[in-house]
């Protein structure tokens, strides 16, 4: 299996189905490529550094991964790269980063409000499923013109915590809205819900 980067005409397609009412179906989707697991080999490599054109993100500051588009296996993909460290101390932080991630993404699986995790293309790198659409800080939106959105956001923080998991990072730069549907991204500082009695409620808060 090989990861081969594209350049992406449009960030902003929207290709996933809604049912009749307008909501995104839960449905879980088969990927293409088998969803990996922390222990899992190496799915892939990448066979040439990305165009500057697939760059979503460009790593700023210490342990800050680069983000572009890319193809595996014919379907467009988010990768989630650390490879910058590679040789240095960092990078032993780095891949738990990498394998924390791809856990917590695997435990959503199915979920409508999380990218599918694809694969460990790298002990430094992770796949994730694109999601179309802007991110809800460059949305620009009316407030007014869009009453449920806030709403919306509300009952996906709800289902996440049902699930017993805390996003800690959720900012208008960490939500996708995919034909309006707010989409969580980077779970990178995700934790877990214990299951003690009387624990849950605080660490929701």
């Amino acid at each position: 299996m090989r990861l081969q980067t594209s350049l992406i005409p449009s960030l902003h397609k929207a290709t996933h189905e809604l049912d009749a009412s307008g909501r995104a179906t839960t449905g879980t989707v088969t990927p293409k490529a088998s969803v990996a697991t922390p222990d899992a080999d190496t799915a892939g490599t990448l066979s040439r550094e990305p165009a500057a054109e697939d760059f979503l993100q460009r790593a700023k500051g210490f342990l800050k991964a680069e983000v572009y588009l890319t193809h595996l296996d014919g379907q467009t993909v988010v990768c989630k790269d650390y490879r910058r460290y590679a040789g240095t101390p960092a990078a032993l932080v780095a891949r738990w980063l990498v394998r924390r991630e791809l856990k917590m993404l695997s435990r959503l699986a199915g979920w409508t409000h999380a990218p599918r995790a694809i694969a460990r293309v790298s002990p430094l790198a992770l796949a994730m499923e694109y999601i179309p659409g802007p991110l809800l800080s460059d949305a620009q939106l009316d407030p007014a013109a869009h009453p449920g959105l806030c709403q919306q956001l509300i009952l996906v923080v709800q289902q996440l915590h049902q699930r017993r998991m805390a996003h800690n990072d959720i900012r208008g730069s960490n939500v996708i809205l995919r034909d309006g549907i707010p989409v969580l991204i980077d779970f990178t500082s995700a934790v877990r819900l214990p299951r003690l009695p009387g624990t849950a409620g605080v660490m929701r808060m």
